[in-house]
């Protein structure tokens, strides 16, 4: 499994607008180019800070930049953004990422 991070500086006052250009583009990244998903953190600074998990380098490194469908969701992500950069591309050595805590469902509350 390969992952890439990323640091996104937004522009004030387009983070709504960025985490959905970001959230639209990402699917359609998933649906179609073998992603594995990814989550988007906001830092105590207020950086963004993307996680790709893929199952490879090369599905990650593949060309997706002349596919016109996901040039809406790219373009006003671009526009939100003062920069952005990759900060670590990086295989796996060992993974206990778990999406809900002891098998529960996350979607229902605990019982008190």
């Amino acid at each position: 499994m390969f992952v890439a991070i990323y640091e996104f500086d937004v522009k004030d006052g387009m983070e709504q607008a960025f985490v959905d250009a970001w959230l639209e583009l990402t699917k359609g990244i998933y649906e179609k180019y073998g992603s594995q998903g990814s989550r988007l953190q906001k830092d105590k600074s207020g950086v963004y800070i993307g996680y790709a998990q893929w199952p490879d380098r090369n599905t990650w490194a593949r060309d997706w930049s002349e596919d016109t469908s996901l040039e809406p969701s790219r373009n006003t992500m671009r526009s939100c953004l003062v920069g952005v950069r990759t900060v670590y591309e990086a295989e796996v050595v060992a993974d206990y990422l778990q999406t809900d805590q002891f098998g529960r469902d996350p979607g229902v509350p605990e019982e008190n």
